[in-house]
């Protein structure tokens, strides 16, 4: 599954990047703006999904 994180607001320090309320995954990341991240428009984060063997 992956989760896309759009530029929204700037502030003194940081860039904040929101997932959009409704999706599986919402919230919001605040990258500091000397990163490469900060730079993007999109952040899209890939999650795994855990999986369990048993013997």
């Amino acid at each position: 599954m992956s989760v896309t994180f759009t530029k929204d607001k700037e502030t003194k320090n940081t860039i904040r990047f929101t997932s959009p309320i409704g999706s599986t995954v919402s919230g919001s990341i605040y990258v500091p703006k000397d990163s490469d991240l900060a730079k993007k428009t999109e952040i899209v984060l890939e999650v795994s999904e855990k999986v369990e063997v048993s013997a």
